[in-house]
C-alpha cells in the first residue's frame, strides 16, 4: 500500500494522539476496537483444537505423529 502511494507521489504519515477520555465518543471507539481484537483472538482460540484434530486425521498428520 505504501508503495502504491509513493508511485502517485504522496507520502504516508502516522499521527499518534492520546485518547481524550472527556469525549464519550473516544471512549466508545476505544472500547469497540478493543472488543474487536478480543473477539478475533477468542475465535482463533476456539478454532485451533478443531484444526489440530483435522490435521491428525489426515495422512500427513499420521506421519507427523510418528515423529
Amino acid at each position: 500500500m505504501i508503495g502504491m502511494l509513493r508511485k502517485y507521489g504522496t507520502t504516508a504519515m502516522a499521527i499518534d494522539q492520546p485518547v481524550d477520555f472527556s469525549i464519550p465518543e473516544s471512549t466508545v471507539i476505544l472500547a469497540v476496537s478493543y472488543l474487536k481484537k478480543l473477539q478475533k483472538t477468542r475465535k482463533k482460540r476456539h478454532c485451533m483444537p478443531k484444526g489440530i484434530s483435522n490435521l491428525q486425521k489426515s495422512p500427513i498428520g499420521n506421519i507427523l505423529r510418528l515423529f
